[in-house]
């Protein structure tokens, strides 16, 4: 970088990168934002966008693999000290069985050959166990689960339509049409070319990740934690029962995000038709029209459209952060560029700034948006949850749609979708990232109470064997001095 920048220029790169760990912009931390600090503060998704980078949705509760078995299971079961104090005793008496150092009174294969048997019959026990966890495993993780696709790249990559929805038909969804309104947008009244198609594809649940829209049928286990988006109930509410997550046996309800009030009178305002906003409206959606919806507001319908997140009022947080993210990211670009080999004029024009906010692409068509999440770093807390929903603005030019969302919007892994026939959400944490397995502990080692006395009980026995035996070898010293001394005065 020498000849690219000047010499004030260099000084400044230099005492950046040597605070950028320490620097503290209100609340935010500038090591979080450069990726200093392994601690994820928050997290950000695009909704039908699968993010295959993070953690998969397989979950894993056995304890041993074929490898190792053998070696952790048998150091386990000499956990148990009398099984290891009849180990040293039958090597003890090996070596004097093989060996000239001394003579053993005992055959070695009577102690080794009941502590093997022993043993033996340990490792099968513990092996079956294990074998089960992994039945089970298998039989969680291939559970068969629906995502919704685009039909193009389900046949492009020869996946398998669920016939179970809609007799395996796909849904034409007309990408002329706001998200928000059944109208035709103004831009053009033909769908020649503007028309896609969802297909609801059969996978398994392991293979679901975080970003994948996710159809949850009635009485099937919510697959990972999933922010609710559509469902067959009145007004996109659903009922959970979370019995194997906290014990409750009495439903819980569960609703879809909302757009603010604000939104609603613009909507209303630019409507034809007339609106009372104070009243309350219950509204119900059919699996297509859901389908629909939600294609034309995620990456599902515009696969390469921008997150709605870097078209809110202050893109990833506040206005200084915003900022600042600019600028990390303008110099990093302008690093790939100058070891590149490009030229001092294209660096210095990849660090000028920019408007972070861009409704126009190069060749002068609308950035599409797509919408964006923004929520809490995976944590173990079942009742509690924090994030917000980005729509894409309702009119060209205008800012994203932010909508709060909380423990009311997620439907958590583990929980029975019950008295809805179809909710459909997007999958936020997968696999090790759930609040489930948050919560849960690893398969722990059989060792009793029992076993835990009857450690204390040998080493009991151990410590009195050794006094006893100090005792006597004392005695018997002093005897034999005492013995070999009359016998010189008789001499």
């Amino acid at each position: 970088l020498g000849p690219l920048f000047t010499r004030k220029e260099r000084i400044l790169i230099n005492l950046l990168s040597s605070i950028l760990g320490v620097i503290n912009i209100g609340h935010w931390n500038i090591a979080k934002m450069t990726n200093v600090e392994d601690k994820e503060i928050y997290r950000i998704l695009v909704a039908g966008r699968p993010d295959f980078e993070r953690c998969d949705n397989t979950v894993k509760t056995s304890k041993y693999s074929i490898l190792s078995f053998l070696p952790v299971a048998v150091v386990e079961q000499f956990r148990r000290i009398a099984n290891m104090y009849f180990l040293i005793s039958g090597f003890i008496m090996a070596i004097g069985a093989y060996t000239t150092l001394y003579d053993t009174a005992v055959n070695h294969w009577t102690t080794l050959g009941p502590l093997a048997i022993i043993i033996s019959v340990s490792l099968a026990q513990e092996g079956g166990a294990d074998i089960g966890r992994h039945r089970s495993d298998a039989a969680t993780n291939n559970y068969g689960c629906v995502v919704l696709r685009r039909a193009d790249e389900l046949d492009a990559e020869k996946g398998k339509r669920e016939v179970g929805i809609l007799n395996g038909e796909d849904v034409t969804v007309n990408q002329k049409k706001s998200y928000f309104k059944n109208e035709v947008s103004a831009v053009s009244k033909s769908n020649n070319g503007h028309n896609c198609k969802i297909a609801f594809e059969a996978i398994k649940r392991k293979d679901i990740r975080q970003g994948h829209i996710v159809l949850i049928r009635n009485k099937e286990m919510v697959p990972a934690d999933t922010i609710l988006l559509a469902s067959s109930s009145d007004n996109g509410t659903a009922y959970v029962e979370t019995s194997s997550i906290d014990g409750e046996t009495n439903l819980k309800l569960r609703i879809t995000p909302h757009l603010p009030k604000d939104v609603l009178n613009v909507l209303h305002r630019s409507s034809t038709r007339d609106f009372d906003v104070s009243e309350e409206k219950v509204l119900r959606e059919t699996l297509i029209d859901a389908t629909k919806r939600i294609c034309r507001q995620t990456a599902l319908g515009f696969p390469d459209a921008t997150s709605a997140i870097e078209n809110s009022k202050d893109g990833i947080g506040s206005p200084m952060e915003a900022q600042f993210s600019s600028f990390l990211q303008r110099s990093k670009s302008a690093v790939k560029l100058a070891s590149s080999g490009a030229g001092y004029d294209a660096v210095r024009k990849s660090l000028a700034p920019r408007s972070s906010i861009t409704h126009r692409t190069e060749d002068g068509a609308p950035v599409k948006y797509a919408t964006g999440l923004r929520t809490e770093a995976p944590n173990a807390s079942v009742n509690t949850f924090g994030g917000v929903c980005f729509l894409p603005p309702i009119r060209e030019g205008g800012k994203s749609v932010e909508i709060p969302l909380g423990v009311d919007n997620l439907l958590l892994r583990g929980a029975i979708l019950r008295n809805t026939e179809w909710a459909i959400g997007i999958a936020i944490f997968t696999g090790n990232d759930t609040k489930l397995v948050k919560n849960s502990v690893k398969t722990p080692s059989k060792f009793s109470k029992l076993d835990q006395l009857m450690n204390k009980t040998v080493l009991a026995v151990l410590a009195l064997m050794f006094i006893m035996i100090a005792l006597i070898s004392t005695a018997a010293n002093a005897t034999k001095k005492r013995i070999l001394t009359n016998c010189g005065m008789l001499g």
